[in-house]
Parts: structure tokens; sequence; C-alpha cells
């Protein structure tokens, strides 16, 4: 497979006001414009000291396969605590 010179990711960001309990997904759609061909993509999370970070989660594999003139789509879970850290 090609190596993809750029990876956009769709939305480019999602706000939430951390609030108790809070407990939303989201998806994101990765593509990678300009590739020759189908494309393996990583995703993963920034290392943070964030204490919030825990508490994201991906629901997919975190190797995805964009498609050539594609996208591939994957789903983030915000389930945090109540109460907050």
């Amino acid at each position: 497979m090609p190596i993809a010179g750029a990876v956009g990711i769709s939305p480019g960001y999602v706000i939430f006001d951390a609030a108790p309990g809070l407990d939303e997904t989201v998806t994101f759609y990765a593509l990678t414009p300009g590739a020759q061909g189908d494309t393996l993509v990583s995703i993963g999370l920034k290392e943070t000291t964030n204490p919030l970070a825990q508490y994201v989660t991906f629901q997919e594999e975190r190797l995805l396969t964009v498609p050539l003139g594609g996208n591939a789509g994957f789903t983030v879970h915000v389930k945090l605590p109540d109460p907050l850290p």
C-alpha cells in the first residue's frame, strides 16, 4: 500500500462542556488526498497529563484502510465519571 503524504481528519475538532456523567460519541473521517491507492492510517490519542484523557476511547481498531478517493470512519467515545476527578 502507498504511503500518504498527508492525512485529513474531519471534523477538525469537537467541543464538549465537561460535565459529570457526560456520555458522547463522535464519528470522525480520515481521508488521504493525493494518495495513489488504498492507504493504511494509524490513529491514536496524543499523550497528555490531562486526567480526563483516560475517559476517551476508540470504538474501532486503530489501523484504518482509507480507500482510494474515499474516506474511513472511526468513532470516539467520551464517558466522564460522576463526579469529575
